[in-house]
């Protein structure tokens, strides 16, 4: 009777929930990170005759990430949902708009490299300040000069299938267990859990900032295209403008002194014209859904049982937050 008990309520807190919640989802997601953090270590262990900071090596983790940790997790929750009918997620990928969000969602990834970069230089600058070391992201390549194939790859690899597993993991799957009355708190939640799953603690801040842009073109749009077009753009704007705005290289800095202060005369003024554009992508995308709502909602019909926020706290929560705090101690020490 005790071990029925057991498997009961692992069942009732492990299995597929009837509602799909927020938290279930991010345990599926942690556990995908799990595995291919746990591979690849294993294969670093082995000497594996490809180093995982090159381009190459970078090309052989980030589809396997993105497949497991972003896009399975909603693969399966959508066959499940298909399977019991669940009622939670009414449209994960949501409806097309028109061509005019697209486009100025695509333009607004200018304003999220001119955020993104400055920020990053100014932390990475203060952490060496302090007289810390530096703590490179997990998930990285070298980016060393190259030819045009190379150029080509590396965006491909460090910008598209990326952004493609955010928007349908993130802004996709995870942005529809919440009610469009809890969407607020959803936006907190869901760029913080972007944040912590890019295992990146220089662009932590940077990247939680991004995650809040991306909730907001979700909500105004109705769709993830929107956030995946935006960072395709932040993505080339950083191929073909960072020699204008220039990004500190973490591997060839150890101290603060080494990061030259002309870094600083190109970022200050970019992050000021980015908080521009995006408040005004802002503005112009909230008159487009105030027009757009007169005439249908595009973020469809919400279900009356649409779970709480609270109903994603829960086991599988507590779960994923031990995994998640179990890999960043390990990424953290190194």
């Amino acid at each position: 009777m005790t071990l029925k008990k057991i498997f009961k309520v692992i069942k009732h807190h492990f299995g597929f929930p009837v509602t799909i919640n927020w938290g279930y989802s991010l345990f599926l997601c942690s556990l995908g990170l799990l595995i291919v953090y746990i591979l690849r270590s294993i294969a670093i262990s082995h000497e594996f005759p490809v180093s995982f900071t090159s381009l190459m090596g970078y090309a052989l983790t980030v589809p396997l990430l993105v497949a497991l940790a972003l896009v399975a997790p909603a693969a399966i929750l959508f066959i499940e949902k298909k399977k019991n009918k669940a009622n939670v997620i009414i449209d994960s990928v949501g409806h097309y708009t028109g061509i005019g969000p697209m486009l100025l969602s695509f333009i607004s990834g200018i304003g999220i490299f001119l955020i993104k970069t400055p920020i990053h230089n100014l932390f990475t600058w203060l952490w060496l300040r302090l007289g810390r070391s530096l703590i490179f992201p997990s998930f990285f390549f070298v980016n060393t000069p190259g030819d045009v194939v190379e150029k080509i790859a590396g965006y491909v690899f460090g910008t598209v299938i990326p952004s493609f597993g955010i928007s349908i993991f993130f802004t996709g799957l995870m942005w529809a267990c919440f009610r469009k009355k809890d969407k607020k708190i959803a936006a907190i939640i869901v760029a913080l859990s972007f944040a912590i799953f890019s295992l990146n603690f220089i662009d932590f801040i940077a990247l939680f900032i991004v995650g809040i842009w991306l909730c907001f073109l979700r909500d105004r749009t109705g769709n993830i295209w929107a956030p995946f077009v935006a960072l395709l753009g932040s993505g080339l704007t950083d191929m073909f403008f960072s020699r204008f705005v220039k990004s500190v290289d973490i591997t060839m800095v150890q101290v603060h002194s080494d990061i030259d202060s002309t870094y600083f005369y190109s970022s200050m003024p970019a992050f000021l014209v980015g908080v521009i554009l995006l408040a005004f992508f802002a503005k112009t995308l909230n008159d487009f859904k105030a027009s757009y709502d007169t005439d249908v909602s595009i973020n469809g019909e919400e279900s009356s049982d649409q779970p709480s926020v609270m109903s994603g706290v829960n086991l599988s929560l507590i779960c994923a937050i031990i995994i998640f705090l179990t890999l960043w101690v390990i990424y953290l020490k190194g």
